[in-house]
This record gives C-alpha cells, structure tokens and sequence, in this order.
C-alpha cells in the first residue's frame, strides 16, 4: 500500500513536473520571440505578456510546487528552531508540518472556487479571446499533490526525514527516482 501511493504520487508529480517546465520554456521562447519582434522588426506578439502571466507562470508556479516541496528547495527561516532542544525541535517541525499540511488543503477549496466561478463568467484574456480558466485549474491541482506530499511526509518529520525539514544537501528527487541513488547531486 506504502509503495503503490508514493508511486501514484510520484507519476502525478512527474507528468506535472514536465508540463511545468514546458511551460517555463514556452514562456522562454514565446518572450524572445515577442522581444524580438518588438525591437527589431516594430511588430510585438499580441497579449505575449499577458499569457506569459497568466497562463505560463501559473502553471510553472503551482505544478511544479511539489516538486519544489520534495527536493527540499522551500524557504525555511530556522534562526530560533535550530537553537531549540531536540525535543522541542522535532515538536515545533510537527507543528509546522501540520500548519503547512492544513494551509495547503484549505487554499485548495476557494481556488476550485474562483476556478468555477471564472467558467462560468466566461472570463478571458484582455488582449486575446482566450479563457482565464484553464491555468486556473494548476492551482489547486498543484496545491494539492504538495499538500498529498506533505501528508505522506508526516510521519517522516520526527525522524528528520520530512522533505520541509531535511536538513541534508538539497537532492533532484526526479532524477533520484529514475536513476537510483547515484542520480542525487
């Protein structure tokens, strides 16, 4: 059972983690392209900027934010935390775990919200006549699958192992898993 749910996960993650970096890199091409059409040759690329904001950023943001959670990459201020006893340390770490675990599975029910609410409006972009609702799917899919993770690492957190307080050099945990341990950095 342990295995065939990291496994699912660890597919979500994967294919999510690859339509994230396809967005990255259309948002790379798609702002040379429009750079170059502006400066060069004086003809810009229609509402360029406006997808790139919209729809490519979001969709790099929160479908990769899994992986982001899993390669231990997120922000941690452990000024106060790392002075603590050991005890209370691993107190503190489970109490953040949950707090963050709770953060993300409640910031998931107001983004199908306004995901809902953007279909029906028919809402679309100012510059061109594409709809605002399908990036605004990868926000709560993406915050999702973190906060799936982020539940499976809690019982991990008492032995140091959580992947929000790993303390050991950051690893590529998508090349870890397809490679074997000889993949991390």
């Amino acid at each position: 059972m342990k295995n065939s749910v990291e496994n699912v996960l660890g597919k979500c993650e994967e294919v999510l983690t690859y339509i994230a970096v396809l967005s990255i890199f259309v948002m790379m091409c798609l702002t040379t392209v429009d750079a170059i059409g502006r400066y060069i040759f004086n003809y810009p690329i229609t509402g360029a900027y406006e997808f790139t904001e919209k729809y490519l950023m979001l969709t790099a943001v929160y479908l990769g934010a899994s992986y982001t959670y899993r390669g231990g990459s997120t922000i941690r201020i452990t000024l106060l935390v790392s002075r603590m006893p050991p005890n209370i340390k691993i107190g503190l770490n489970i109490f953040a775990q949950i707090v963050s675990i709770c953060y993300g599975f409640f910031l998931v029910v107001p983004n199908i919200q306004s995901l809902y609410r953007t279909y029906l409006q028919g809402t679309t972009l100012t510059s061109t006549s594409f709809p605002l609702w399908p990036p605004y799917v990868a926000i709560p899919v993406g915050l999702l699958l973190m906060s799936l993770f982020m539940l499976w690492d809690l019982p991990k957190v008492p032995k140091g192992k959580s992947a929000l307080f790993n303390e050991e050099e950051f690893t590529d945990t998508m090349r870890e898993d397809n490679l074997g341990k000889e993949g991390s950095k």
